[in-house]
């Protein structure tokens, strides 16, 4: 969909990019090709397109996927360490 695009898109929105995230989180189904995607979002400058993508991997990631879940335990923000805590249980 275009999702992927979106997300491709380094000039699209923080707003369309956290919300992706988010509908993503709800939705079932396949969405190992999110993840990607989503610990290069980690790193970005919006507090709210981290805290939906580490959401997001804390549902579809696995335990090789925690490394870049570890480096948000440091965040400034206290509200990303959080979600990052809950992902990295939820990853196993």
């Amino acid at each position: 969909p275009c999702y992927d695009e979106i997300l491709a898109d380094s000039k699209s929105k923080s707003l369309h990019r956290s919300r992706i995230y988010q509908v993503l989180c709800e939705v079932s189904g396949d969405r190992s090709k999110y993840i990607g995607p989503a610990q290069l979002a980690l790193i970005h400058d919006d507090f709210n397109v981290r805290s939906s993508a580490v959401r997001l991997l804390g549902r579809i990631g696995g335990p090789n996927d925690t490394a870049p879940v570890v480096a948000l335990l440091f965040d400034d923000k206290d509200r990303i360490i959080y979600y990052a805590a809950e992902a990295l249980a939820q990853m196993g």
